[in-house]
Parts: structure tokens; sequence; C-alpha cells
């Protein structure tokens, strides 16, 4: 995602809840250099990328992060990775960078154009796109979008106009169906890799900053809209692009990115001067909700590997992170010994909820594994403050049968046995 250019003035004002919430709390990036972008691979491997040629590494979930003293470029826009070791960095004045060992080395693309690039984004090791162009603020801007089949080593254009704003983002869902979004309301598609792209919006109501698509119908689109100073706006198609509409909008400014898990969980994040925004909907986006970052930083760039694990970045080395457990209020004392509760609803399809107390602070994980041992998910792998905690499992993409969920801390450890039938 590009260091976009927004963020200036009020809050947003949307949905608020006053019930407790999934917590997100700050990891120390050790930098304040600006994030623009954030990429996980699992729930432990990931990097951000940022202003100052800043690219950090964690293998801990965001625990801690590690600099990689990647090359220098003034600016590092985007990053994705495919696997833990093959990933690709956008640079300044269009650099493109190729890592295969994770970050600790990288090689430069040749690419035909050298404007600036804005997003990029693979569907494997060797098919990707990038977009971005020449800004209005030069003459005759020009809008591009690049791919490659061999990982990079090879880059061509596929579409270039001429007086044309730039593209923000792309977004692909396979090697067929694509989008790209931009400047002066632009949304793009194709359905044959890039082969040929439609328009599917333009004119100057519109600054799209990313979109994401979760099938070849359903889709969303943040930003802000230029006929109203400032005002964010969100879209959703559920024809493919063929008719968008509206569904929340607010004064304040620019929404960055949006990520979507399933047709109906997703999130959005932005922010302005003073104060950061994350927007979570469980309908699809029928309601959004604010939820609480624990920061005052503005947010650039979201990422979920799941519906519990996502991580956001953003302005003065800001980077925030949720597991998705919510603190339960104490009416009286806080607990004195450590306890896993058997989850409830138990049998369960497909989400069920799993309690936990911890008398002491410490690091707290609670794993579920499958009937042969197999990890299946991290709900928590953090340092959590004594307290009463529930979190979230949602097994939307597991088989029936018995699962176990094991909590360690300190020197406490428990399994308990659910089951999930479908």
């Amino acid at each position: 995602m590009s260091n976009k250019i927004f963020f200036t003035i009020v809050l947003i004002l949307f949905t608020t809840i006053t019930n407790a919430q999934p917590e997100w709390y700050v990891q120390n990036s050790g930098t304040n250099s600006f994030l623009f972008d954030v990429h996980f691979v699992d729930e432990n491997t990931g990097w951000v990328c940022g202003h100052l040629s800043t690219i950090l590494y964690t293998s801990d979930g965001g625990n801690n992060w590690n600099d990689l003293n990647p090359p220098l470029s003034n600016d590092y826009n985007g990053i994705y990775f495919v696997n833990q070791t093959e990933g690709w960095v956008l640079g300044y004045n269009g650099i493109i960078r190729h890592t295969t060992d994770g970050g600790t080395s990288w090689n430069t693309q040749n690419t035909p154009i050298q404007y600036q690039k804005s997003d990029l984004y693979f569907v494997d090791a060797n098919t990707g796109w990038t977009v971005g162009g020449k800004p209005r603020t030069f003459t005759d801007p020009i809008r591009e979008i690049l791919h490659t089949t061999d990982g990079g080593n090879n880059w061509v254009v596929q579409y270039s106009g001429n007086n044309e704003d730039p593209l923000g983002a792309v977004y692909f869902l396979n090697e067929n169906y694509g989008w790209a979004v931009g400047s002066m309301s632009a949304i793009m598609k194709t359905t044959d890799g890039g082969n040929n792209w439609t328009t599917q919006m333009s004119g100057n109501g519109y600054q799209f900053e990313d979109v994401h698509f979760v099938n070849p119908d359903t889709g969303w689109v943040v930003g802000e809209d230029l006929s109203v100073q400032h005002y964010a706006v969100i879209f959703k198609t559920v024809d493919g692009g063929v008719n968008w509409s509206i569904q929340t909008f607010g004064s304040g400014d620019a929404l960055a990115e949006v990520q979507f898990v399933n047709e109906n969980t997703g999130w959005v994040v932005g922010g302005n001067n003073t104060a950061a925004i994350i927007l979570y909907t469980s309908d699809g986006g029928t309601n959004w909700i604010s939820q609480t970052p624990n920061t005052t930083n503005l947010l650039s760039a979201v990422y979920f590997i799941d519906e519990n694990n996502g991580w956001a970045v953003g302005f003065d080395g800001t980077i925030i992170h949720t597991d998705n457990a919510v603190p339960v209020e104490l009416e009286q004392s806080s607990p004195t010994e450590f306890s896993l509760n058997q989850n409830y609803p138990n049998p369960f399809n497909p989400s069920t909820t799993i309690q936990y107390s911890i008398p002491e602070s410490g690091n707290v994980k609670l794993v579920v594994y499958n009937s042969i041992g197999k990890e299946v998910a991290i709900l928590t792998n953090r340092y959590k403050v004594a307290g009463i905690y529930k979190v979230n499992f949602d097994a939307a993409g597991l088989s029936s049968g018995i699962y176990y969920y094991k909590l360690t801390s300190n020197n406490f450890s428990e399994v308990k046995k659910m089951v999930l039938l479908k």
C-alpha cells in the first residue's frame, strides 16, 4: 500500500459500542519511521515497510521486530510475501526488490517504466501485478499496470493510460480476476489476468485508496468523497463491480485500507493527525463498529491472517495487534488462580467462545490442535495482565471432529476437548 495522501482533520463519525470489545495493543517496532504496509504469511511470520528504507521482520507474531537493514530507497511503499522466504517490496522511483531468504538480502528487479509504484499483489511465486503511475502534479499524468509471470525477473506493461491519474491499490482473487483502484474514482477490473482491463467507475468524485474482494461478486473499496472535504466512504458490490453502493460514510479523513477474511467479517483502518480509526463489521458491512486502537497515530494498513489475528501499522513506527481476546469486567476481585473453562457452546458450529483466567501477568498462549495433535490455530500468544479473558474460535475452515485447546502461562498448562459438528 502506498503512503497515501490523506489524514488531515477530524474523527470519523461511525457507530460505537459501549460493551467490552477485542483488545488492540501496541507492539514495539523499534523505529519512528512512518510505516506504510504490513503483510503476514502465518500467525508468527510477518513484515512491515515504510519511510527511510524501513523493513522490519518478526518470527513471533510481533512480540519482537527486527530491522532487516535493506538497501536504501528513501521509502518502501508496499510489501508482499507468498511464503516465509519469498517476497517483494516497492521502493522509491518505481524500484521493485525481491528476496528469497525472508528479507536478509534483496535483489533489484528491472521494470520497463520507472514511475512511482503504489501497490503490488501476487497470487503465487510467479504471478503478480503492480500498479502506480505519474501523478497529476506533473504534466500529463500516467496510469500504469505491470505484470510478471516469472516472479518479477521480467515485468511487462499491461496497461498504460495517458492523462489518467495513477492507481493506488490492486487486488487479485486468482490468476484471472482482479481489480485496481485509484484517483479520479478509478475502479478497473480484469477477468483474464490483466490482458484486458475494463473501467467500472471513473470521474471527479472519489479518491479510492484500497480494494478487497472475497469472491468474484463481493467486494469493497474505501477512500474519500472529494466533493465534500475529507468525507470518508466505503463502497460495496455484490455483482462483481457492475454496481457499487455506499455502505457507510462520515466526516473525517480518507480511509486507508480494507480487508475481509470472509463475506461477513472485515476491518477498515485510517485516521488523521490526532487519532487512529479502526472499523469492524461482522455482517458484510451493513453495520460498522468503531474499535479502540489504543494509539492516537493514524493507521495506513491492516492485515488479518484469520478472524482472530490481525495487525495494523502507521505513523511514528506504530504497530498494533489483536488476537480478538475480550477482557471480562470483574465485579469484585481479580482471579486468584489459573483456569481454563470449557468452551461454549460445545458441540459448536462453526464458532465457540473460550474463557480463561490468569491471576498474574505474563505471556499467555492458547492453541487449538486437531485429534492427531497438529496445531490448527493460535488464538493468543502474547503478554497479558492478570484478569479474565474471552476469545472466539471460528472453525469455519475445519472439518467436523474432536479438537483440543491448550492454555499455557507461566508454570500453568491445561488442555480441554471440544467437538465441532457441521
